[in-house]
């Protein structure tokens, strides 16, 4: 229930823009027919190249996303136990 804006500026401050931006980072890998490139998540993704790479890193550690043998984005281990 957004309420003359509150409720994202409320989001923003509190952090979990950075949640939203991870998430969709991981349905576009979980949700693609073939692996996704570095390029290809940054572009769709709409976010810096600094940022996309912060977050991919931090997707991996979390095993959410993994790198296959080319360097490509696969859904991490996580979602196979």
């Amino acid at each position: 229930m957004e309420q003359d804006g509150r409720d994202s500026v409320a989001e923003a401050s509190t952090g979990t823009q950075a949640v939203d931006r991870a998430a969709q980072l991981v349905s576009t890998v979980v949700h693609a027919d073939e692996p996704l490139t570095f390029a290809a998540l940054q572009e769709s993704s709409g976010l810096a190249k600094s940022t996309t790479s912060r977050m991919l890193a931090a997707l991996e550690r979390a095993d959410l996303l993994e790198r296959d043998r080319d360097g490509s984005y696969v859904a991490g281990s996580l979602f196979w136990l």
